[in-house]
């Protein structure tokens, strides 16, 4: 029987299921590295990628889904 681990406040977010090393290093660069810290962390922006243009037809600066 394999022992589960359970989260608390101050663990790594690394050991979150689906939070790997790259994704902990991403992160860690927006000072996120305990559970606590994910659980108040909330983005400042939202990319909207229900509508997504093709590279070619983007314009230097502008920030959207694209392929």
């Amino acid at each position: 029987m394999s022992a589960e681990r359970s989260l608390v406040p101050e663990t790594p977010v690394q050991f979150v299921k689906g939070v790997g090393p790259q994704r902990a290093e991403a992160l860690r660069s927006a000072d996120v590295t305990t559970v606590l810290d994910l659980l108040y962390y909330f983005p400042r922006r939202q990319l909207d990628r229900t509508s997504i243009t093709l590279i070619k037809n983007l314009e230097k600066g502008e920030m959207r889904a694209a392929l």
